[in-house]
């Protein structure tokens, strides 16, 4: 688990329209699901919240999010790193699948800590086949939900 205190310092910046916060976990979830994605389904689609600009212009920040996702999931490079934060532009170029994730749904809960998820889902034509929910801090419920499509909601 994301300790407090390796995200707070790494709030990068406050996006306009909704003045939510980014965080370098945001950059680092990202990083981490793109790359194991791309790994098992290559001909797959990803699309997801962030992209590295910020991480390209703030060398702590960067610094501290390819070291979260180092550390959750293994050795990499920083440009590939880059790379796979980039990967959520990637544009259509006609894949009939698509993973979509919100790295961290409710940033301002995680910074506080408070409630917030991690989501991903999977869509074939457009049709949700998969989405998962993970909620770290929950203690009450399973911290991850399925639901599969014709298969409904397991924990």
């Amino acid at each position: 688990e994301i300790e407090a205190c390796d995200v707070t310092a790494g709030i990068s910046t406050i996006k306009p329209g909704d003045s939510t916060p980014v965080t370098a976990a945001d950059f680092a979830i990202q990083g981490l699901v793109s790359r194991a994605l791309k790994q098992r389904f290559p001909a797959d689609r990803f699309m997801g919240e962030e992209d590295s600009k910020e991480l390209r212009e703030d060398e702590d920040l960067c610094n501290l999010a390819l070291e979260l996702c180092s550390n959750f999931g293994g050795s990499i490079s920083r440009e590939e790193f880059l790379q796979c934060v980039d990967a959520g532009l990637e544009a259509d170029q006609g894949q009939q699948r698509v993973w979509v994730l919100d790295p961290i749904d409710g940033t301002k809960g995680f910074v506080t800590g408070q409630g917030y998820v991690i989501g991903l889902s999977l869509l074939a034509d457009g049709v949700p086949l998969i989405g998962v929910m993970g909620n770290p801090n929950v203690q009450s419920t399973p911290p991850i939900m399925i639901a599969v499509k014709g298969q409904g909601l397991r924990w």
